[in-house]
């Protein structure tokens, strides 16, 4: 009876850390890839990215991505890692191995089709039943288009424990656009729909000579800012601080958390 409560709950459990980053990626800047397996290797030759975030008390987490384009495989492929440790002595890591293949219309045109599977494992700590986690499976499948400046996506995801006694589905939709103001400033719209919890998030980030940028996200009951310098081409460090529960009428329950960015990249040739 304790492993049918315990896989039930294994879902649930999932969309929460699925979730959390959801929220962490978007509130620092946009890694579509993280979201849509057809985004990766889009945007850039070679990209690697880590990120690390604390929330209150007790929470942490890290985010880390790697996208490679190839010729040969006429698009990209890449790994993704997730590490949360959420309250109730519950702790989650989930990795991912995409795959996208480009079709590149003209310069300003490319679509990418990809697909992504997945594995995440879930610790309780003080599981004696189940003290090596408990195995879960994700399988994603996705679009993404880019013209110009412009880019929109939409990601299918399927997640289920080893037996597909259970099975959680979840949609998330994206649109984005840079509007390149004169040759100093740059400005960034993003919208992000989760259809499966209606999770919206909106974004505004400016950009002041391709090296400082700032922004803010508000997403339901969240609200963030960001900042971060890019100090070449290729290197950029990034901050952002989220402040959760904003709607609440008592302060005490507002929860604020802080992520540290780390991006390596190779343009596009």
């Amino acid at each position: 009876m304790k492993k049918s409560v315990v896989l039930c709950c294994i879902i649930f459990l999932i969309a929460v850390s699925s979730e959390t980053a959801w929220s962490q990626n978007n509130f620092l800047w946009q890694h579509y890839s993280l979201l849509n397996p057809a985004a990766t290797g889009i945007n850039h030759q070679f990209e690697v990215s880590a990120t690390g975030f604390i929330t209150g008390p007790s929470p942490w987490g890290t985010m880390m991505n790697a996208d490679l384009r190839i010729k040969k495989l006429h698009g990209a492929i890449g790994i993704s890692n997730h590490s949360f440790n959420l309250p109730n002595n519950f702790s989650s890591n989930s990795s991912r191995f995409n795959y996208s293949y480009h079709l590149r219309f003209n310069e300003n045109s490319t679509l990418g089709i990809g697909t992504g599977i997945g594995v995440i494992t879930n610790y309780f700590k003080f599981d004696t039943y189940q003290p090596n986690g408990i195995r879960a499976y994700t399988g994603t499948f996705g679009a993404h288009y880019k013209w110009k400046n412009l880019q929109v996506g939409i990601a299918n995801t399927v997640t289920t424990d080893p037996g597909f006694s259970r099975i959680h589905l979840s949609t998330l939709a994206y649109a984005d656009y840079t509007w390149e103001i004169n040759s100093a400033w740059k400005l960034n719209f993003s919208v992000i729909e989760n259809l499966y919890n209606h999770q919206f998030n909106l974004g505004v980030r400016a950009t002041v000579y391709d090296k400082f940028w700032f922004g803010i996200n508000r997403e339901n009951n969240r609200f963030g800012t960001q900042i971060g310098y890019n100090f070449t081409k290729n290197f950029s460090v990034g901050h952002a601080i989220t402040i959760e529960n904003i709607n609440s009428n008592q302060l005490q329950n507002s929860r604020i958390s802080n992520s540290l960015n780390l991006k390596f990249t190779i343009p596009n040739k």
